[in-house]
């Protein structure tokens, strides 16, 4: 972990919970609910999915920092999932990423993970990945395409429609046609 990072977890964690328990502040279960998300975005994407590190057949470390940052997602969702009034896809929704942002997540993940396993069981003994070089190409493609169906304007109302734009035209595509950017993006999560 970046020792800046470190130092920010550190204080974070150091002002809602005090050796002293009367120094506690009101604000010390949101100042720990922002300590464990920021500590868990930190493998996710320090440490993962724009690391400088190399992902090999032999060292998947990158991938295992991935999924223990994922996690804290994962379990954060399943918590809300349990509550009759949570709407993920509500524009209201407060207790949770926004929806876009989740889909995106999903996607980037679970994308990577695929992309790796793949190129890594044709290539296994001479090549290697870069995580920083790969995603920044992925999520520029996705938000090209999110935007264009948009007209440049990309906003949280019109993000459902485009996507599911994308997902009509992905499905309906005419086989022959192939181009730059074919690569799947794994947004039809159901989940």
């Amino acid at each position: 972990m970046d020792l800046q990072q470190e130092h920010v977890l550190m204080e974070l964690e150091s002002y809602a919970q005090p050796d002293e328990p009367t120094a506690i502040p009101r604000e010390s279960k949101s100042v720990m609910a922002t300590h464990g998300y920021l500590a868990a975005c930190n493998p996710m994407f320090e440490r993962g999915l724009l690391s400088h590190q190399r992902v090999t057949a032999q060292n998947q470390h990158v991938l295992h920092n991935i999924l223990e940052g994922y996690r804290y997602f994962e379990n954060w969702t399943k918590e809300l999932e349990d509550m009759s009034d949570f709407q993920p896809n509500s524009p209201r929704e407060r207790r949770f990423l926004a929806w876009q942002t989740w889909d995106l997540l999903r996607i980037a993940v679970s994308g990577f993970q695929v992309v790796c396993a793949d190129f890594l069981s044709r290539h296994c003994d001479k090549h290697y990945i870069s995580p920083l070089r790969i995603n920044g190409s992925a999520v520029e493609s996705l938000f090209s395409r999110l935007k264009a169906y948009t007209g440049g304007k990309l906003t949280s109302i019109s993000y459902q429609t485009s996507r599911k734009s994308i997902i009509i035209q992905d499905e309906t595509k005419h086989p022959s046609i192939e181009g730059y950017r074919d690569v799947p993006l794994f947004y039809h999560y159901d989940g």
